[in-house]
């Protein structure tokens, strides 16, 4: 049993860990928890329709990341975990706010831009056991500040 099962297995058996399984479902934000090895070991209901299913629990985030043709801000093709905001987590040991990425959902080709952040969860030694993903999207934003650009380049 990893660190991350433990953690769970002991926060199942109180109280309050199904009010915070409610919570977490009902945010309206896209959150996720990642482990050392990169995986989704938690994912709520908005971060499952958020990807239209395609970042589930087991996977990689690098696979899911793949399979939406997730790019950089400026332009590159997300393929290695480097440059996911969790490893910067699991490196540094600090929060990371506001990375900006491009996804393409599959079949309908549609994209959205996201506003990544992530944390670190750490054990009771302070060793950063996993982190939580928060994605927003910030599409409409994005959009918004496109035709600004284009309306004063006219």
């Amino acid at each position: 049993m990893d660190q991350n099962q433990h953690i769970t297995q002991q926060l199942s058996a109180t109280p309050q860990f199904h009010e915070l399984e409610q919570i977490f479902d009902s945010m309206s934000e896209g959150i996720g928890q990642i482990d050392r090895r990169g995986r989704v070991i938690r994912i709520n209901k908005a971060a499952l329709h958020f990807s239209k299913g395609i970042i589930h629990v087991g996977m990689t985030l690098l696979g899911g990341c793949k399979l939406l043709k997730t790019r950089t801000e400026d332009g590159v093709l997300v393929r290695s975990i480097k440059q996911l905001p969790t490893y910067q987590v699991f490196e540094t040991g600090q929060t990371v706010r506001d990375l900006v990425y491009l996804m393409t959902t599959p079949y309908t080709h549609k994209q959205r831009y996201v506003s990544c952040a992530a944390a670190p969860i750490c054990d009771e030694t302070g060793r950063v056991v996993s982190a939580v993903l928060h994605l927003t999207d910030i599409t409409s934003q994005k959009e918004a500040e496109k035709q600004i650009e284009d309306f004063t380049v006219l």
